[in-house]
C-alpha cells in the first residue's frame, strides 16, 4: 500500500512507523508548508490525513476530486462534515473519518452503550464526561468525548444533550456536564462516571502512547482501498 500522509507532526511520523513495520510505504508527505500535489494523489493508494480543523475539510475534498479515498482523523471541524458527505458522494469519492482510531476506543464505546442501557432503569445516577489530552490538542471537548456522549444519547433519552463546563460552572437541567483539561504528554483518557447518591460508576478508556491511533488509521486505510463511498471505524471493525 502506498499512503500519502497529510500532516507530518507527532501523529504523522507514528503512523509512518507503523505503516512501515507493516510493510506499507509512505510516499510522499503535505503541511501547512508544502501543499499537497497532483503527482502525490497520482502515485498514492490512499491518503492518511491529521492536520488541524481549519485545513481538513479542503485537504479531504482534494484528494475526493483525484479519486484518492481518505482516511482522516482530525477533529474540530465536523459541523462541516455533511457539507463533506453531499461533495463526496457527487465526485463518487471515498473517505472515512473518525474522532479515534484506537480498537480500544471503539470497544470502550460498545460499552459504553451497554452500560448506558443498563443504567436507564436508575436515574439516581446522572452521566457526566471528563476527558484529558495534551496540550497541543485544540478543540474542547475533544472528538471522542463526544463519541463517547453520542453512544450514551443513543440509548439514554435521559442524556440528550452535553455542555462544556470549562464554559460553565452552572448545572443544566437534563444535560451532560463534559469537563475538559489540556496537560502536558497525554495522549487521551476519557472518563464516562454514572453519579449517584451513595455511589459512583466510572468506566474509563486511557490511551498509553500514540500507537493504538496509528494503528487502526493503517488498518482503515488498508479496508478502505477498493471501497466507495462515506465510512466510520465501526465499518472496518464490524461494531454495531
Amino acid at each position: 500500500m502506498k499512503i500519502l500522509l497529510i500532516g507530518y507532526g507527532k501523529m504523522g511520523k507514528t503512523i509512518e512507523q507503523v505503516a512501515t513495520d507493516a510493510g506499507h510505504q509512505v510516499i510522499g508527505y503535505a503541511d501547512h508548508q508544502h501543499p499537497i500535489t497532483v503527482e502525490q494523489m497520482s502515485e498514492a493508494d490512499v491518503a492518511i490525513e491529521f492536520t488541524q480543523p481549519e485545513a481538513a475539510f479542503d485537504n479531504i475534498l482534494k484528494c475526493l476530486r483525484h479519486q484518492l479515498p481518505v482516511v482522516s482523523g482530525t477533529t474540530g471541524w465536523l459541523e462541516r462534515k455533511p457539507d463533506l458527505d453531499r461533495l463526496c458522494k457527487d465526485l463518487g469519492g471515498t473517505y472515512l473519518q473518525a474522532s479515534n482510531f484506537s480498537i480500544g476506543v471503539h470497544l470502550y464505546l460498545h460499552i459504553v452503550r451497554q452500560a448506558s442501557a443498563l443504567l436507564k432503569a436508575y436515574p439516581e445516577y446522572l452521566a457526566s464526561i471528563d476527558e484529558t489530552h495534551h496540550t497541543a490538542k485544540l478543540d474542547m471537548p475533544s472528538g471522542t468525548a463526544l463519541l463517547v456522549h453520542q453512544a450514551l444519547a443513543t440509548v439514554s433519552s435521559r442524556h440528550q444533550e452535553w455542555h462544556l463546563t470549562n464554559k460553565t460552572d452552572s448545572q443544566v437541567s437534563g444535560s451532560v456536564p463534559i469537563t475538559s483539561l489540556r496537560e502536558e504528554d497525554v495522549p487521551g483518557t476519557h472518563t464516562l462516571k454514572f453519579g449517584g447518591p451513595i455511589d459512583q460508576i466510572n468506566i474509563s478508556h486511557i490511551a498509553h502512547n500514540r500507537l493504538g491511533f496509528a494503528t487502526g488509521a493503517v488498518r482503515a486505510a488498508e479496508w478502505i482501498i477498493g471501497r466507495k463511498g462515506i465510512f466510520t471505524m465501526s465499518d472496518v471493525l464490524g461494531i454495531s
